[in-house]
């Protein structure tokens, strides 16, 4: 699984986060596998406002649900 064909229409890469070269590699090393254990609705909320960084209003725009839904319970 590849975190870029997660990707949304529209949304955009982000180069500055995480800040460092090495924290990327990691990062893209260690989040396939747990993705992949994912709902895909979960899998794009967390893609969307955590690696892509975008905003609740963007990630639901994307996504085609309400900005409630990526919300975090209380």
């Amino acid at each position: 699984m590849s975190i870029d064909a997660e990707r949304g229409p529209g949304a955009s890469r982000r180069p500055d986060q995480p800040s460092s070269g090495l924290e990327q590699a990691e990062l893209r090393k260690a989040l396939p596998p747990g993705l992949g254990r994912l709902l895909p609705d979960h899998r794009v909320a967390i893609v969307l406002r955590d690696v892509e960084g975008l905003s609740t209003q963007e990630a639901a725009q994307i996504a085609g649900c309400s900005q409630a839904a990526f919300q975090k319970p209380a």
